[in-house]
């Protein structure tokens, strides 16, 4: 019997057993996309050929915090069951980073059809050598078959030249690029580029923008603010092309301008903010203002009760606590529906002194109006564990997938607890979604791991893509690794559906 088969009988029985309120029968094979070094490796992104659905690639970063030296990139041509890693930008890699250059962050991957390849990420220097606001730029290369070979990488916004900083220089110039995305509508080729962009040393001085390529990535239309530029606004979420030139784009606003301050005088253990959705119509020539999905989103400061779980005392420590890394990155993410005027946005957050939830809303009406957000994939006799980093991804016959981390929270006892994967999907528009599903047949152990913030650092992003019979999951995974080495990697399962 095949791998394939076998993969194939698995899923079923599980949703057989499923159908009667029982667990799953068996777990999902999981396959290591990633080198087999002492390296930790992270952050994936996920992409499937349009025309040729075993084609998959996956980018991921070397996950040391903030000094990732190497964006990688692995393959696969037979639906997931093998895959070819390979260090495609930074030290060691085919492209080298320009000087002065040697971090490589965020990457992200996108097919197009006919074997067209995009990838994009986010190159700064080390963060060591220089303080916070540093130069930061974005890249993009494209590859013409599957990922084979690439050009070499250009500057998203080539307006805003290279320098190489001196250490006692404040800045090097009034714009930093950050958080790269990409995707790409199958029917028309074209490809659609976002990232962020922050003026000065005030992070609520920020904008999003997209540009767009309708000749295969040879050349970039001029940029567009999609967002709102009187706001902070963070676009982190890849966009998500729709039917008839729709466009759509997760906008991150938040209004404070001092972090470290934010809620804790009075303690309310609040930081304002905002999930909106910025749509175009017409091809993402023009973007009117976002709309708002959740007018009071709280980016959240951990407040007594939280510091005591975590093992913190004393202080007043108010990064956001989302997630496992204290870091702002409550990344709203986009998807379209293949009808008119259907699109979905999840994220994650919730109460400051309480655990995270997955939060979804839809539009169906090209993004005019939302639902209200409600908490998704919360697994049975787990409330007391956080879902965080949701990915969302919908099929050409409009089925929602949304997966996500379940995260038991630490204590004294246990220590950093165990992180699984889990998908939820919804076959008539996100109404209804399934009881979760576990993608890992391993749980995480968040000791392993490097400490950001002072939690556990598994990355910002997971991997998801859909077809009509199956959805792709990628992952930050540790059973390859130890406390002592802090070893990584991206693990991937693919699930098929009857």
């Amino acid at each position: 019997m095949t791998a394939l088969r076998t993969r194939r009988l698995c899923f079923l029985g599980a949703f057989a057993m499923m159908a009667l309120g029982a667990p799953a029968a068996a777990a999902l094979p999981n396959t290591p996309t990633t080198p087999n070094d002492s390296s930790a490796w992270q952050e994936p992104s996920l992409t499937i050929a349009p025309d040729a659905p075993t084609h998959l690639a996956i980018a991921y970063e070397k996950g040391t915090p903030y000094e990732s030296t190497v964006c990688g990139l692995s393959r696969s041509t037979d639906g997931g069951m093998h895959w070819k890693p390979s260090a495609l930008v930074g030290l060691g890699g085919r492209f080298s980073l320009p000087p002065g250059l040697s971090v490589c962050r965020y990457p992200q991957v996108a097919y197009g059809p006919k074997g067209k390849l995009y990838y994009t990420f986010q190159a700064t220097p080390p963060v060591r050598v220089r303080p916070f606001p540093e130069t930061s730029y974005v890249f993009y290369m494209r590859s013409a078959n599957s990922g084979g070979t690439f050009t070499r990488p250009r500057l998203i916004d080539p307006s805003i030249p290279l320098q190489t900083c001196r250490v006692d220089q404040a800045t090097c110039h009034a714009a930093q690029d950050f958080y790269p995305g990409v995707s790409t509508d199958p029917s028309s080729g074209r490809v659609f580029f976002t990232w962020s962009r922050f003026f000065g040393t005030a992070e609520d001085a920020a904008v999003g923008y997209l540009a767009v390529s309708r000749n295969g990535g040879r050349t970039l239309s001029r940029h567009k603010v999609a967002g709102d530029p009187a706001r902070t606004t963070i676009l982190v979420s890849p966009p998500g092309p729709g039917p008839r030139n729709a466009v759509y784009d997760g906008v991150y606003d938040f209004t404070f301008t001092n972090n470290s301050g934010c809620g804790t005088s009075p303690a309310t253990y609040t930081c304002p903010g905002a999930i909106r959705v910025a749509s175009s119509h017409d091809g993402a020539n023009s973007f009117p203002p976002p709309v708002t999905v959740d007018p009071a989103y709280n980016l959240g400061c951990p407040g007594p009760l939280v510091l005591q779980i975590y093992g913190f005392t004393g202080g007043n420590f108010c990064e956001p606590l989302h997630g496992t890394d204290g870091y702002i990155q409550s990344f709203p993410r986009v998807a379209a529906g293949p009808r008119q005027g259907e699109v979905y946005i999840v994220w994650f957050g919730g109460a400051p002194q309480k655990p995270d939830r997955i939060f979804f809303a839809a539009s169906r009406n090209g993004g005019r109006t939302w639902t209200h957000g409600r908490a998704v994939g919360i697994p049975p006799g787990q409330a007391s564990d956080q879902q965080h980093r949701p990915a969302i991804s919908v099929a050409p016959d409009g089925r929602i997938d949304i997966a996500y981390y379940d995260l038991a929270y630490y204590d004294k006892t246990r220590g950093f607890g165990l992180q699984n994967v889990d998908w939820i999907h919804s076959n008539d528009g996100g109404r209804h979604f399934s009881r979760p599903e576990r993608m890992n047949n391993r749980q995480s152990d968040t000791k392993i791991a490097h400490q950001s913030f002072g939690y556990p650092d598994f990355g910002a992003f997971l991997g998801l893509a859909s077809t009509n019979r199956s959805v792709s999951i990628a992952w930050t995974d540790t059973r390859r690794g130890r406390p002592a080495n802090k070893k990584q990697d991206v693990y991937f399962a693919q699930a098929y559906l009857p």
